[in-house]
Order: C-alpha cells, then sequence, then structure tokens
C-alpha cells in the first residue's frame, strides 16, 4: 500500500489512468503496467470501516514523510470462489517506477506504523503483477468516480498452452468487446502475478462494468453471438478459469 513491505506472496482493479480514452482492439497494446498486490482476509469482526481507518493513517503517514501517494484500487469479493475477501492494488506505470517507490518507502521508516495499522484487521499476502490493457470503451466509469462491479476469472493454462497464446487471445478479446458496442465493458485486462506459488492461478482476466445490468447487457451478447461464441471457445482453448464478482473502487488519487 504504496507500498506496504509486509513479506507476504500475491490480486484486479479498475485501472482508469490507463489509455483513458481508447478502445485499443486493433491497435498496438499499451504497455505492461506494475501492480503491487495485498490479498487479504478481515480477521473476526472487522470489515472496511476498521480498514478505512488504517488507509486514513497511510495516508498521513505518507504525508508526514513527503512520500508521493500512488494510485491505489481496492476490491471487496460479492459473489463465487475466492481464497481473499479483498485485494488492494498499487499502481506503476513501470518497474522503475515500483523500484523507486520501494527504496523510498524503505527509507522513510514509515512502514511499521502503517503496517501495524493493518494487521490489526487484515490476514495479506502481498506480490506483484503484470496488468496487460485488452480494451477500455471511451469516456467510461473506470473507478475513479465510484463503486464499480468487476468480474474477475482466475485462470490455469490448459494442458499445452502457456504465456506464449496470450497475445493472440488478449487481441482476439479485445476485437470482440469491441465488437459489442454499448454491450460491452467498460475496461478488460489480463493480470499476469510474478510472486506466485504453488497451485496459485497462472492468469487472471478481468472486465469492468458499472453495474451489475451492464455486466447482464455483457453477458446476452457473450453467450448469445457468434462472435461471444468464438471468443469464449478461444478462452477455453487456452485456460481453465473460475469466476468471482467483486465491488471495487478508487481508495488512493495519485499526487499530480
Amino acid at each position: 500500500m504504496t507500498p506496504i513491505k509486509r513479506i507476504l506472496p500475491a490480486l484486479a482493479g479498475a485501472l482508469g489512468f490507463v489509455c483513458a480514452n481508447l478502445a485499443f482492439a486493433e491497435e498496438a497494446p499499451p504497455p505492461q503496467l506494475v501492480a503491487e498486490t495485498f490479498a487479504c482476509s478481515y480477521k473476526d469482526g472487522k470489515d472496511w470501516d476498521d480498514k478505512k481507518k488504517a488507509v486514513d493513517n497511510l495516508e498521513a503517514q505518507l504525508d508526514k514523510a513527503g512520500l508521493p501517494k500512488v494510485q491505489a484500487f481496492h476490491w471487496t469479493r460479492t459473489r463465487g470462489l475466492a481464497p481473499v475477501d479483498t485485494v488492494w492494488f498499487d499502481i506503476y506505470p513501470n518497474f522503475g517506477a515500483f523500484a523507486e517507490a520501494s527504496d523510498n518507502w524503505d527509507a522513510s521508516g514509515i512502514g511499521a506504523n502503517v503496517n501495524a495499522a493493518f494487521d490489526k484487521v487484515e490476514d495479506c499476502d502481498a506480490g506483484l503483477s503484470l496488468i496487460q490493457p485488452v480494451f477500455q470503451r471511451a469516456g467510461e466509469n473506470t473507478g475513479q468516480d465510484g463503486p464499480t462491479v468487476v468480474v474477475n476469472l482466475a485462470c490455469g493454462y490448459k494442458d499445452g498452452a502457456g504465456p506464449g497464446n496470450l497475445p493472440d487471445l488478449g487481441q482476439h478479446i479485445g476485437q470482440v468487446l469491441q465488437s459489442f458496442g454499448d454491450n460491452s465493458p467498460n475496461f478488460a485486462a489480463m493480470r499476469t502475478p510474478i510472486t506466485n506459488g504453488a497451485n496459485y492461478p497462472d492468469v487472471f482476466l478481468f472486465y469492468v462494468f458499472d453495474n451489475n445490468v451492464q455486466w447482464a447487457n455483457y453477458a446476452q451478447q457473450l453467450f448469445g453471438t457468434e462472435a461471444g461464441q468464438s471468443m469464449r471457445n478461444h478462452l477455453g482453448m487456452v485456460l481453465d478459469c473460475s469466476l468471482s464478482t467483486w465491488s471495487a473502487s478508487m481508495v488512493m488519487a495519485p499526487d499530480a
């Protein structure tokens, strides 16, 4: 959390600052982002109200140390099977920015104070991921203007498939989502964990919607059109996935 240096292994938010006004299905994909992630489960009797106090303390400590804030998103699980209740994402444009922020955090000495506040609320695993955007609708809410619905697929590679299959799959998904027009999600991306252990998903694919009605309209296209069937077939040839849904919002705005 900008970043909290708990040595713990690592999850997908609505990354609104990326390609904010582009639908890039037919274009070269934008650069991958780096996400420091904190996948957490609440301790008994704790909830977001308790965590918000820890977030307020984090911001106060950053201001006190003169450290810049990075864009951060928070997911809360609403449906489906997942091993955690929440996921926090600190988003960096590249590894250089992440490394610089990490060194500055370590040098500031505020980690113990910040970690203690969060440790009272949740048990967390921390990690790093690469995030590759594959689609975005122009001018749509991706988590900066209020809560969004995130549909997250946690996936493992099918036999014979691997990372080399992802670029073609991502391009295909982007093209199909663009063809859905107003029935597309606001944003879609692939997240590939870097720090993952045994039995951890190989890749996450997530879609961001304003609300459940928009998700339902997308699902009708996904299951009721030839383009949607083609995309589902392609996905099924590469990945074996389980689905969960999350409520997501931006919880920290980056310093200008």
